[in-house]
């Protein structure tokens, strides 16, 4: 997905820029294509490797290790199926969850009012487990956000006493994306994408104590022209709820630091960002990421977090 080759780009300028890796951050926060980025960090993958396999490089020994241990292909679709009408046996439900609170949910009202996914997306639980063992890393927290399909609340795994059957299982459920991948049942509960509540999820980290916290929100940031389109849409929604959830963390007395793409790379970003197969493009979202947040991070002093992290 391009919005893992986003965060590949922007974990490898971190670490460049500041000689600090991710994978030692206190807790991590994953939602869809950034709960794959997180449970690959718990597994051990670095930046390093990251980049290197969103940009087609060779990984180190210990990435090509890790990575070895993989054997199911991603064999999930590039594209959506077209859509043939609206309709879902929940819609009612999750739309009267969405309109009963303030702020209005609408991507949850927007998930029930989908057709049921059909693609199997087991792949990538599959994928998941076979690089991290199964076993839900009990070293530091990583939390996989994931919404319930009966009621539209959102379920963090990792942090909320539920049981998942697998660190797999998890991710795979925060990756329904509504339409598209079928939803997920987990202990008789059916989920999916955790971005239909917010894509980034930040103000989990709220209250923490944390010295810094670093979002990573590829579907946020300026929009590439006047037109309205749907992911324009998208990109007002998801940046209005990640300005709320940084609100929510500097009040409770933590800094934090927002990369977002800027207008060019959003256009890059939102031409079918499912797709996996143009490996150009996968490259140039990382490069241009990192590249961009390369300039961003050199003009911030992060090194008293730096020396305290490690």
């Amino acid at each position: 997905m391009l919005g893992g080759s986003f965060h590949s780009g922007v974990l490898a300028a971190i670490h460049d820029a500041t000689d600090w890796d991710a994978r030692k951050a206190d807790v991590i926060v994953g939602t869809s294509a950034g709960a794959t980025t997180a449970a690959s960090l718990r597994a051990g993958l670095s930046p390093a490797d990251h980049f290197a396999r969103a940009t087609g490089s060779p990984p180190s020994d210990e990435g090509t290790a890790l990575l070895g241990r993989i054997e199911r292909p991603y064999d999930i679709p590039d594209r959506r199926p077209r859509l043939r009408g609206l309709g879902n046996p929940t819609a009612a439900r999750l739309v009267w969850a969405a309109v009963r609170t303030w702020p209005i949910r609408p991507m949850i009202a927007l998930a029930g009012l989908l057709p049921r996914g059909e693609v199997d997306g087991s792949a990538i639980r599959d994928r998941i487990d076979a690089m991290a063992g199964g076993d839900w890393p009990d070293d530091k927290p990583v939390w996989i956000c994931a919404v319930r399909l009966d009621n539209g609340n959102r379920v963090v795994f990792g942090r909320d006493d539920v049981s998942v059957g697998s660190f797999g299982a998890a991710v795979h459920a925060s990756s329904a994306v509504p339409g598209f991948i079928r939803p997920v049942t987990i202990d008789d509960v059916e989920y999916v994408d955790g971005a239909a509540h917010s894509a980034t999820n930040a103000d989990l980290l709220a209250g923490l104590e944390l010295d810094l916290v670093v979002v990573i929100s590829p579907k946020s940031g300026p929009l590439p022209d006047a037109s309205w389109r749907c992911s324009s849409i998208a990109r007002i929604w998801s940046g209005s709820t990640l300005y709320r959830e940084v609100d929510a963390v500097i009040e409770s007395g933590t800094e934090v630091v927002v990369v977002e793409p800027d207008a060019a790379l959003g256009v890059l970003l939102d031409s079918n960002s499912m797709n996996r197969s143009d490996r150009s493009k996968r490259a140039a979202v990382a490069r241009a990421a990192y590249e961009r947040s390369l300039r961003q991070f050199h003009e911030i002093d992060l090194s008293q977090f730096v020396d305290r992290a490690s």
